[in-house]
């Protein structure tokens, strides 16, 4: 539906730390999907997520930077998940979250996917490496700083 005569294909990265005990199983794909309602419908980011565990997980949370065409940030997506993850095993999940506008989903170009933190059975909370995932973001937005990796709050009405 969108940008139909562009030949340019999305882009998306995947940071795996190895210092934390959760692991991308695969690149973390992140699509705009059109969602039709009764009376009119909505554009929203739907992404695919796989992750792996080294050791028994409580808690995730997995963040998604988003950029536009032109390597400016549009948003920084979290999706947390809560519950038992035993250790060497698979979680797959699915996220979704609103696009504020048809132009932000038309401008939508690039994704770099991190795991924020995992909380591990034991209570012990893993935090990302934030300066190696700048470093990995700032090959598509040079511009990008370490208060953009926060998630955003939605537009207040």
């Amino acid at each position: 539906m969108l940008n139909k005569t562009s030949t340019l294909q999305r882009q998306s990265i995947a940071i795996n730390d190895p210092s934390l005990p959760l692991q991308f199983e695969h690149n973390v794909r992140v699509d705009t999907v059109y969602v039709p309602e009764k009376y009119s419908g909505e554009f929203r980011y739907r992404g695919q997520v796989k992750v792996q565990a080294s050791e028994a997980i409580t808690a995730y949370e997995v963040r998604i930077i988003t950029f536009d065409v032109f390597g400016n940030r549009l948003k920084t997506l979290s999706a947390t998940e809560v519950g038992d993850l035993a250790s060497g095993t698979m979680d797959a999940q699915t996220p979704e979250w609103r696009v504020w506008s048809e132009n932000e989903a038309s401008e939508y170009f690039a994704s770099v996917a991190f795991i924020a933190y995992a909380r591990t059975a034991a209570g012990k909370v893993y935090s990302a490496n934030i300066a190696a995932v700048l470093e990995e973001a700032r090959k598509i937005g040079s511009k990008l700083t370490s208060e953009q990796l926060e998630p955003d709050k939605p537009p207040v009405k």
